[in-house]
């Protein structure tokens, strides 16, 4: 088979011819439920909501490299804090699993989808595996004293410098709050259309930006969240 360097790679778009039928099929397909938040922000216009459909989905899949990359540097920055606080396998330790029963819950279940895949169960698989959930509570107001004062604010060094703001732990974990709402989103397929997406993909990468230098820059570089959100079809526009 032959291989392509990305100059000679083939273009992916190709052309989609529609026709009253074809639409009618589209419908069937994705069903009419939905597609009515579609049909609804185009006046009722199938054609015109099957445009928003294709811009949105477009838009949703664009948003995954920078979600992606916000997920993995929380997760990172606060797997580097947490080993000094609790060791190297904080995950086994119990001064770390009795601050709250939940997380041996989420560690237990971590560690039997890796086995279940033939994977080691080891601290830095276990940390891939973990959710964007299990990173985002550890920001939560009951950990204060036992987790954000003796460590995870230092998983947030650029904060100040970024946001002309004391460092604390509120507006992050609200930040992470947000922005794991948007990444749910996504995962599921909950039109964003409607979203303040340019406000979005900016929270983003300021976001990033609070834990490491450059990753923020690198992500926008190669990102199409901007150039996408300015070509919503003609008869619709977003925040």
């Amino acid at each position: 088979m032959r291989t392509f360097t990305i100059a000679e790679r083939p273009p992916l778009q190709k052309t989609f011819s529609y026709n009253s039928e074809r639409i009618a099929n589209l419908e069937a397909a994705l069903s009419r439920e939905r597609l009515s938040p579609y049909l609804a922000a185009c006046g009722g216009d199938q054609r015109r909501a099957i445009a928003l459909y294709e811009w949105n989905s477009a838009v949703s899949a664009a948003f995954y490299i920078p979600l992606q990359n916000v997920e993995v540097a929380l997760r990172n920055a606060c797997y580097r804090e947490l080993r000094p606080l609790f060791g190297p396998t904080w995950h086994d330790q119990p001064n770390f699993l009795r601050l709250d029963p939940g997380f041996k819950r989420a560690i237990d279940d971590a560690k039997n989808r890796l086995r279940s895949l033939h994977i080691a169960a080891d601290t830095p698989n276990l940390v891939g595996e973990l959710s964007f959930g299990f990173w985002t509570i550890l920001l939560a107001p009951r950990f204060e004293s036992t987790l954000w004062i003796p460590g995870l604010r230092k998983a947030f060094p650029r904060f100040r410098s970024v946001t002309s703001m004391r460092l604390s732990r509120p507006p992050v974990a609200q930040r992470f709050h947000y922005l794991r709402k948007l990444r749910n989103q996504v995962a599921h397929h909950v039109p964003i259309f409607n979203r303040a997406l340019t406000t979005d993909y900016s929270s983003l990468l300021e976001t990033i930006s609070w834990m490491y230098a450059d990753l923020a820059e690198w992500t926008d570089s190669f990102s199409t969240c901007a150039d996408l959100i300015t070509k919503t079809p003609p008869h619709y526009s977003v925040r």
